[in-house]
């Protein structure tokens, strides 16, 4: 038996791979023990995006917003999630973050000392703590801090489209656990959808309808559903090469000769290539080539 909380966000075709590869035919979705989640994510105003140039003054002033909960006398937790070290060291080093530089916490893949007493205070009142997306995928932000949960609980800030909803989701479960409260928003930069095959027009035209999200998910959907074709090509030779391998073993400890060096013939001849010949006729056309 195995136990997820993402289970309703796979896609299709990982639903198949679970059903045929894994044969896992029936699931069970059990209710939460601490009854319906209080997230707050309100898909017509709480995604912006922006264009390159205005993408670390939109983040820090989305940071700066988040802070301040139903009680505007204290402050909340704002946990910031990145793509990647590099794009969260690149806004950690920019002036629009020089203010909260030297109180904001940092932690990514690499982060291994004093992990759990930073995790503890990145759930404070007034602390923003910036992350790479494997710390959202595996880290329990516990927030104890009552000051916090009467103002709103956890803001979380996601910086990126996940390829994956299952991801996305993990992120947004970082606040609002537990029967708590916390809210959770997107702040993407035009550059960034490129790959998903997101174009100016589309943004501006979802802009206007005032609703970025099913966009969003749509694109994600279709971008997931062509790596993920691609990534099966791949599972199934490796699958193929197993099965040969296993095949080696069995008549390496059973002393197949022959099996052995025709399987290790097969394997290490090179490409089987056509060999071209050229014929070059070469003759001679001067009056001193007749008296040779």
């Amino acid at each position: 038996m195995g136990v997820s909380g993402t289970l309703k966000t796979l896609s299709e075709p990982e639903k198949e791979v679970v059903e045929k590869d894994y044969h896992v035919s029936k699931n069970t979705y059990m209710p939460s023990l601490f009854g319906d989640n209080k997230l707050i994510f309100a898909e017509k105003k709480d995604i912006l995006i922006v264009e390159e140039c205005d993408y670390f003054t939109t983040l820090k002033k989305e940071i700066d917003d988040r802070l301040i909960g139903t009680n505007p006398a204290t402050k909340r937790s704002v946990l910031v999630f990145f793509e990647s070290k590099k794009q969260l060291m690149e806004f950690y080093e920019s002036s629009n973050f020089a203010a909260m530089k030297e109180n904001a916490i940092v932690m990514t893949e690499e982060t291994s000392k004093e992990k759990e007493s930073l995790i503890k205070c990145t759930t404070t009142s007034g602390q923003v703590g910036l992350f790479t997306k494997s710390v959202g995928r595996r880290t329990d932000f516990v927030c104890r801090d009552e000051i916090v949960a009467a103002n709103g609980g956890i803001h979380v800030i996601q910086t990126f489209l996940s390829e994956e909803l299952s991801e996305e989701m993990q992120i947004r479960g970082r606040t609002a656990r537990q029967g708590t409260s916390g809210s959770y928003s997107l702040v993407l930069c035009d550059k960034s959808l490129e790959r998903f095959l997101i174009t100016k027009a589309e943004i501006d035209d979802a802009r206007k309808a005032g609703n970025f999200y099913p966009l969003l998910h749509a694109k994600r959907t279709e971008f997931f559903r062509l790596q993920f074709a691609e990534s099966k090509k791949y599972v199934e030779y490796a699958a193929n090469e197993h099965k040969l391998s296993e095949e080696l073993i069995a008549a390496l400890k059973g002393n197949n000769v022959n099996t052995v060096k025709k399987m290790l013939y097969d394997r290490n001849k090179g490409a089987e290539e056509k060999i071209l010949s050229k014929t070059i006729i070469l003759m001679g056309g001067t009056a001193s080539t007749g008296h040779t």
